[in-house]
Parts: C-alpha cells; structure tokens; sequence
C-alpha cells in the first residue's frame, strides 16, 4: 500500500498517536492510584476499628482488674504460689522417713527382739539421720545377730548399743544408736 500523506500530516498523525497512548497511560496511572488508596483507606478504616476494639478490651480488663474481686484472687493466688514455694523448699533436700524405715527393717530382726521405739532425727554435721531404738530381746544371744544385722545393712553406720544392753543374758531391755545414711533426692532425681 503507498502511502501518499504529505509528511507534516503524517508527523501530526503520529503525534496524535503518542498523544492518545499518554493519556490511556496516564487514565490507567490514575485509576491504579484509586484503587491503591482505596484498598489503603479500607485497611485505616481496619486498623482504627481494631485499635478501638482492643482499646474497649483494656479498659474493662483494666475495670476488672481494679475491682475488689481481682484483687482478692491476686492476693489469693500470691499467697498459695508462696506456700507452694515453702513447701518445696521444705521437701528439698530431705530424706524421706519412708526410706529410713526400709533401710532399718531391711536388717535381719530376729524373732526374740522387740522394737519398742523408733526415734529419727536429722544429723546436722554429717547429713545423715540418727535413729534411736529402744526395745526388748528374749536374750543377749539375738540382741548380738540383731547387731551384727545392723552392722552389716547397706547405708547403716556408727551402731552403738550402751553396755547396759548387755548386762542381763535374757528379758534384755536394750537401747541403740545408729546412722543412716541415704542419698538425698532432689526435684531432678525424683521425676
């Protein structure tokens, strides 16, 4: 096809033609920018909706809070996390009875010998615990296996008997001293 426009024509033709895609970029610019502060009003209208949502929440968390009702369950609840605390640290480090009781029945007892008394109590220098027995043996003879069990229990040390458990050959009335000692548990070894 031959062209026949005289070329101020065709530069106004082509002018017009840059002309209509500047204004079909700048209408789809515009209509871009509506539509992002559109989306963007939307998201302020969001935010400040939430922002006062949030601030209603605090301000009756804040009412209750201050009410006499919160203030008696907080001060409750410092007072059980207290005694809970006192508490373990009470059981902390101790030994538990139980097991100075296994400890002292797991020795051999023979069947004339009488456990009248058991007194248990915390050696402060060692750590161990001190056991006071008092009872009666039908004769010496027991009371010295009994003794010799003692000796010979694992974690029992330092088995006194005073010489007067020794004086009568039988209706022993007798009394001991002994130390026990058993690992202290802690809260890790326990669980």
């Amino acid at each position: 096809m031959i062209n026949l426009l005289p070329a101020s024509e065709k530069k106004e033709l082509e002018l017009l033609r840059q002309k209509n895609l500047v204004v079909v970029l700048v209408v789809i610019a515009a209509i871009a920018l509506v539509c992002l502060c559109l989306v963007l009003f939307s998201l302020k209208l969001y935010v400040i909706e939430e922002v006062a949502a949030q601030k209603t929440a605090l301000a009756g968390t804040d009412r209750y809070r201050q009410s006499s009702q919160a203030a008696s369950l907080e001060q409750a609840i410092r007072l059980y996390n207290g005694q809970i605390a006192s508490i373990s640290r009470f059981y902390q480090g101790h030994v538990k009875i139980t097991e100075v009781l296994q400890t002292l029945l797991a020795a051999a007892r023979p069947d004339g010998v009488k456990l009248t008394t058991v007194d248990v109590s915390k050696n402060g220098q060692t750590g161990g615990m001190v056991v006071l027995l008092s009872g009666t043996s039908d004769t010496r003879d027991n009371l010295i296996a009994f003794k010799e069990s003692l000796k010979g229990s694992p974690g029992i040390q330092n088995v006194h008997f005073p010489a007067e458990s020794w004086v009568k050959p039988s209706d022993v009335d007798f009394s001991a001293t002994i130390e026990i000692n058993l690992p202290i548990k802690t809260n890790a070894s326990q669980e």
